[in-house]
């Protein structure tokens, strides 16, 4: 398994060092991305052929079920 995740133009995240076997924990203020972030990441996994699961209490993610 390889491959990376761009979260910005000069920042990405190698799926099986920092995702898989770390983990990773999105934090910030109200309205600072943190949703947008978590939908970057999530679908970039989705397209290395990687499983996700979301726990979305409200409705945020649903796209993400349309798209994949």
């Amino acid at each position: 398994m390889s491959g990376k995740v761009k979260i910005a133009e000069n920042f990405e995240l190698d799926i099986k060092e920092h995702l898989i076997e770390r983990g990773v924990a999105i934090l910030g203020l109200r309205g600072s991305g943190k949703s947008y972030t978590a939908a970057v990441i999530c679908e970039q996994l989705l397209e290395a052929g990687q499983p996700v699961v979301i726990i979305d209490l409200i409705g945020e993610h649903f796209t993400l079920r349309e798209r994949f």
